[in-house]
């Protein structure tokens, strides 16, 4: 049995790394920061998406585990809102995220919108991301990040 406990110790060792690797970040973290998406180009040359008619780009800060700023529109002509968000649900490369965000402090009507988030295998600094319910002929707008937090 002794000669046992050391490869024992080295695979609780092994699982016990792996194990903790994936679970420092929360998936709040993966967000926080600047992020500048673009319709994502279709995957084939045949195929277009909608939003690829579309010349213009979004801006997106996620401030804090709560707070979010973002901007809709092409060159200088961006609307600039800021809102509240949360996770809604997550696995370790999808989160599905709602924001509420109101075009000014002014604003008393809340406007929620959820949206499914795909992180690209391996790559925390890249998502696409899909409002929750839209024609998927719509296309979706890939997320490069700006800034680390």
């Amino acid at each position: 049995m002794t000669k046992f406990t050391p490869m024992l110790l080295l695979l609780w060792g092994a699982f016990a790394t792996v194990a903790l690797t994936g679970c420092w970040q929360k998936p709040a973290d993966r967000l926080i920061g600047r992020w500048q998406g673009k319709p994502q180009q279709a995957a084939e040359d045949e195929l277009s998406t909608a939003l690829e008619a579309f010349d213009f780009s979004i801006s997106l800060h996620f401030v804090d585990a709560r707070g979010v700023n973002l901007a809709l529109g092409a060159g200088e002509d961006k609307q600039p809102r800021s809102g509240t968000w949360q996770i809604i649900e997550a696995t370790p490369d999808r989160l599905t995220i709602e924001i509420d965000a109101a075009a000014d402090a002014a604003a008393s009507a809340s406007e929620i919108r959820r949206f499914k988030i795909r992180f690209s295998p391996g790559n925390d600094d890249q998502f696409t991301l899909v409002e929750d319910g839209a024609d998927p002929s719509h296309g979706a707008i890939l997320f490069r990040r700006v800034d680390s937090p």
